[in-house]
């Protein structure tokens, strides 16, 4: 076989054909920073094969010369059509079919499956059954065989999907990409359409050649002034995918008469609708809203099948020059925000509330110690020791309450530092309940201890579990009324915590209230709000303490006059 070659000024549109198609594949593969270029240097590169091949084939002299550089034209030639499809879908934004491994297996069995029907055809003869040359064609004149038609059906059918994607697309886009979508389009149809010209009407504008071959070059020329001309597939700018789809925050594209054109994956969520059924449909009966224009710039709730959520609203123009096309909505959650600022206002509160209440209950013992000095001082008043001993109570509550707020504040700040020691609870807690027995017999109130035996020792720092223990026992003989009764218990819980309880028959809690009573300056009601224990920081300094020993406490009722019981507990040594 001879590969001689001659000239014949056929060949010149053809090979520039080649050389454009060749530079747009280079240049498409320079770039390649996204999945629809990457798609399209492939394609082209399927068409500058197709082109060159055909080059060799007009130019060869010999038969089988022609022959084989037709053969070989099948790589561009079967693979183009394939490639045209996978890059329609990727350009109209339907790249999901991408991931779907039949479809794509699919198009490439028929694509594949052609290139090695051409390459054996001597053998079977189903692509062509002959092959000759004549004098009024340069290329090589072919009888089609049965695999010819499949060939053709799919290579039109390809053209036809993508075609029709593209058109598709320009009637839903939003005005700012349907240029792109109109260049796409007609690119794509090109070959078609001048197919069935030829064929239903006789049209011819390159005699002796192939000439869908060449319109394949207005085809990926057209495709590339869509891709570079607008800035790499506008039509599905890489920056919207990769960051706007990808945003948790809800994105919504609507035109200026308020139809829905997109949406993210989080604002489909959020309004519980689908993509594909919802372009066209007025955004006002997707979202509920009747004019967003009115939340710009400010709060928005969302309470819909699900817990309450605020979003803050922001939306844009969408503009090509100077006309407006459209607007994007853009709902950022702030929720937890909100959230934030509740509980801020809510800690300012107490802190306000524990203020006044400290300042009360500091000016308490401070007026009545000054008001006993003064009377003495001016001899309206005598020194009894009835009045020393009241002087000294008062004294002991407010040092108390100063030491209650170092406490705190240290514990805010971590700097509460602990003596660990090893003991055992039951001891601890006999200590601590005997120094109660009197005050508890004082009311007529029963208090009893009872310990598991056998109770591991514990490390703590004795004196804050036992400063623990007080303030726990001294509130349930506040709040236990005469004849009532208290019981002291430790027991082990779950292997490695040691729970400490104490359970009294006193007025009980309402239980809106069990998750407030360790708040500071928390006052649940009157009844649990005496001069003994006023300032309310008790029960804070408890969590505080218990906390510090990486340990929990909590509380337990039923309901007013009906006791309540509070527990603690504390990880073992052992």
């Amino acid at each position: 076989m001879s590969f001689e070659l001659t000239f014949h000024p056929i060949i010149l549109p053809f090979l520039a054909a080649f050389f454009i198609s060749m530079a747009l594949t280079v240049y498409a593969f320079r770039i390649r920073n996204n999945v629809t270029v990457r798609m399209f240097a492939w394609y082209a590169a399927a068409i500058t094969v197709w082109e060159l091949t055909s080059v060799f084939e007009i130019a060869s002299v010999e038969h089988d010369a022609k022959l084989f550089w037709t053969s070989v034209k099948y790589l561009g030639a079967a693979s183009a059509p394939v490639l045209g499809v996978l890059l329609s879908l990727s350009a109209t934004r339907k790249s999901h079919w991408l991931q779907k491994r039949w479809f794509v297996t699919a198009l490439w069995f028929w694509g594949i499956a052609t290139m090695l029907v051409v390459w054996t055809n001597d053998w079977h003869h189903w692509y062509w059954t002959r092959t000759y040359l004549s004098d009024d064609a340069f290329d090589i004149n072919t009888e089609k065989g049965w695999w010819f038609g499949i060939y053709a059906a799919g290579m039109y059918v390809s053209i036809t999907v993508s075609t029709v994607m593209y058109l598709s697309y320009v009637r839903k886009a939003p005005g700012l990409y349907k240029k792109q979508a109109y260049w796409f389009a007609i690119g794509g149809f090109l070959p078609l359409g001048f197919r069935l010209l030829s064929d239903f009407f006789g049209v011819v504008i390159m005699r002796g050649a192939d000439q869908v071959v060449f319109l394949m070059l207005f085809t990926v020329s057209f495709y590339g002034v869509a891709l570079f001309r607008y800035n790499a597939f506008r039509l599905i700018p890489v920056a919207y995918d990769q960051i706007v789809h990808q945003l948790e925050s809800p994105v919504l594209v609507y035109d200026q008469q308020h139809h829905f054109l997109d949406a993210n994956q989080s604002a489909l969520n959020l309004f519980r609708v689908s993509l594909t059924d919802s372009i066209g449909k007025d955004i006002k009966e997707l979202t509920q809203v009747e004019d967003w224009s009115a939340y710009e710039g400010r709060e928005w709730w969302h309470t819909e099948g699900e817990m309450p959520r605020c979003f803050q609203v922001t939306r844009s123009e969408l503009r090509d020059g100077i006309q407006l096309l459209g607007y994007a909505l853009l709902l950022t959650d702030i929720s937890r925000l909100k959230e934030t600022e509740a509980r801020l206002e809510a800690l300012n509160r107490e802190k306000q509330q524990m203020t006044a209440d400290l300042a009360h209950d500091l000016r308490t013992p401070i007026q009545i110690v000054s008001g006993y000095l003064e009377a003495m001082n001016d001899g309206m008043m005598a020194p009894t020791s009835d009045r020393y001993q009241s002087m000294q109570r008062q004294m002991g509550n407010l040092s108390k309450l100063v030491t209650d707020i170092m406490v705190l504040a240290k514990s805010d700040a971590g700097d509460l530092q602990l003596s660990p020691e090893t003991i055992n609870m039951a001891d601890l807690l006999q200590s601590v309940a005997a120094d109660f027995q009197s005050a508890a017999q004082a009311k007529q109130i029963d208090l009893d201890v009872t310990t598991a035996s056998a109770l591991p020792e514990i490390t703590v720092d004795v004196g804050r579990i036992e400063q623990v223990l007080q303030n726990l026992l001294r509130n349930a003989i506040t709040h236990t009324p005469a004849g009532g009764s208290i019981r002291l218990a430790c027991e082990r819980r779950d292997g490695a915590m040691l729970e400490c309880t104490v359970a009294d028959s006193g007025v009980g809690l309402l239980p809106e209230h069990l998750t407030l009573v360790f708040d500071r300056a928390f006052r649940v009601s009157a009844d649990r709000s005496t001069e003994q224990c006023s300032n309310g920081l008790g029960l804070a300094i408890c969590k505080s303490l218990v906390e510090a020993h990486k340990g929990e406490i909590g509380v337990r009722s039923d309901g007013i006059n009906r006791g309540a019981t509070f527990w603690f507990r504390l990880p073992t040594s052992a």
